[in-house]
C-alpha cells in the first residue's frame, strides 16, 4: 500500500515467478541450495523483516544486515585465499614440537574471508549488477560509504571505548535498506534471473533509488522500455 504510487506502479517492483525466463525449476534447485549454504544469512534476513513488520528499527537492525552480508559472502570459498592460509599453516607446524603441532593441525582451519574482504565483494558485485559498472569502477565508487560502514559495524560488535559511530541516522537507514535489497538482488542473480529485469523492478522502488544514490552517488541502469515488466504486468494494469 502507497499514498503515492498507484497499485499498478507497485506491482511492477515485485519480483514474480513469470520474471525466470528460462523455467522455475531450476531457479528453485539453486534457492535451495543457498538457502542450505548460506542459512546465517537467511536467518539475520528473516529476522530483518520481522523487524520492520513490527515497525523496529535500532541498530542492531544494522548488525543484522552485516550478518546477512557476512554469512552469504563467508559461504563463498576463496580458493587462493585458502591455498595461502594453508601453505603458512604448513609453515608454522614445521617448526613446533609434536604436540603444537597436533594441536595446531586439529583447531586450525581456515575460516572464510574476513569482514571488510566480505563487504567488498558483496557490495562490488551488487553495484556491477544494479549499475551495470565494470569491476574497478564499483570498487571506486563504494570505497567511502564502506569504511563507514566497517567502522561502525566494529563499533557496535567490539564495544570500543575509543572509535565512535559515524554513520548518521539518514545513512544508517540507507545501508539497511540498500544491503537488504542488494542481497535480494544477489540471490535473484544466483538464480538466473536476469539482469535486466532485476533493474527493472528495482527502478520502481522509490526508496531504494533515493537511497542508492545518496549513498553511492550512482543511478540504477535504465533502459529505453523499463516502463515494460512483462505480460503479467499488463494484464494485471
Amino acid at each position: 500500500q502507497s499514498n503515492f504510487d498507484t497499485r499498478s506502479y507497485l506491482r511492477k517492483g515485485l519480483f514474480k515467478i513469470s520474471d525466470f525466463e528460462e523455467g522455475i525449476g531450476s531457479a528453485i534447485t539453486v534457492f535451495y541450495k543457498i538457502q542450505n549454504e548460506c542459512m546465517l544469512a537467511c536467518e539475520a534476513y528473516k529476522q530483518i523483516l520481522l523487524d520492520e513488520e513490527i515497525k523496529i528499527s535500532t541498530y542492531n537492525k544494522f548488525l543484522k544486515v552485516m550478518q546477512v552480508v557476512e554469512g552469504f559472502q563467508r559461504a563463498k570459498i576463496d580458493e587462493s585465499e585458502e591455498v595461502e592460509f594453508n601453505n603458512k599453516k604448513n609453515e608454522i607446524m614445521v617448526k613446533l614440537d609434536k604436540t603444537d603441532r597436533e594441536f595446531v593441525k586439529k583447531y586450525t582451519s581456515y575460516n572464510g574471508q574476513n569482514f571488510r574482504k566480505c563487504i567488498n565483494e558483496f557490495t562490488i558485485g551488487s553495484i556491477q549488477i544494479i549499475s551495470g559498472l565494470p569491476r574497478t569502477k564499483a570498487k571506486e565508487e563504494c570505497k567511502k560509504i564502506i569504511g563507514k560502514i566497517i567502522n561502525d559495524r566494529d563499533v557496535y560488535t567490539h564495544a570500543s571505548k575509543e572509535a565512535r559511530p559515524i554513520l548518521t541516522i539518514e545513512e544508517l537507514q540507507a545501508v539497511n535498506y540498500c544491503y537488504k535489497s542488494f542481497f535480494r538482488v544477489l540471490v535473484l542473480n544466483n538464480m538466473s534471473l536476469s539482469e535486466r529485469i532485476i533493474r527493472k523492478r528495482l527502478l520502481f522502488d522509490r526508496k531504494f533509488v533515493v537511497y542508492y544514490e545518496k549513498l553511492f552517488k550512482l543511478k540504477i541502469e535504465k533502459e529505453d522500455n523499463y516502463h515494460d515488466t512483462g505480460e503479467f504486468d499488463q494484464m494485471m494494469w
